[in-house]
């Protein structure tokens, strides 16, 4: 390994850039990128079950904390509300609202041209090795954090 590459700023100015992307981008002045990643994947995984805190917090490897937030904020947006499942009072499913429901092709037009945007020009082999040496970051990042 090269020790003055730095791999670690390397990923913060890509994820600096998407922010950028985002933020830039005036289709819709309610939510950061994050949060319509959030609201895409909902809008997703809402045809075939209950979306919870737990699965954001999951499949975005994010703390509670976060996502709590994030969420909080999405409410008083109006794009989504928490509301209790009958089998379990501690739980609250996240459902997307009518405001939300507006963004719906906005927020899937943005989040596909910015892969596209991410991934033109790079040859698929090259994008497969990325995807895996991600992986693998990740991984080692919370084996450690976890140990």
């Amino acid at each position: 390994m090269n020790e003055d590459y730095h791999y670690g700023a390397l990923i913060g100015m890509l994820s600096n850039e998407i922010k950028r992307s985002f933020a830039g981008n005036k289709n819709h002045s309610l939510l950061t990128g994050r949060q319509g990643q959030v609201l895409h994947y909902i809008f997703a995984q809402a045809e075939v079950r209950n979306v919870f805190q737990r699965d954001i917090e999951m499949d975005f490897n994010i703390r509670r904390s976060s996502a709590s937030s994030m969420l909080a904020n999405m409410e008083k947006l109006g794009v989504i509300r928490r509301e209790s499942v009958s089998y379990d009072a501690r739980l609250k499913r996240i459902v997307v609202t009518e405001k939300g429901e507006e963004l719906k092709a906005i927020v899937k037009n943005e989040l596909d041209e910015m892969e596209r945007q991410l991934v033109k020009n790079i040859p698929q082999k090259d994008l497969d090795v990325f995807d895996d040496v991600m992986h693998k970051m990740i991984e080692n990042l919370k084996e450690e954090n976890y140990a």
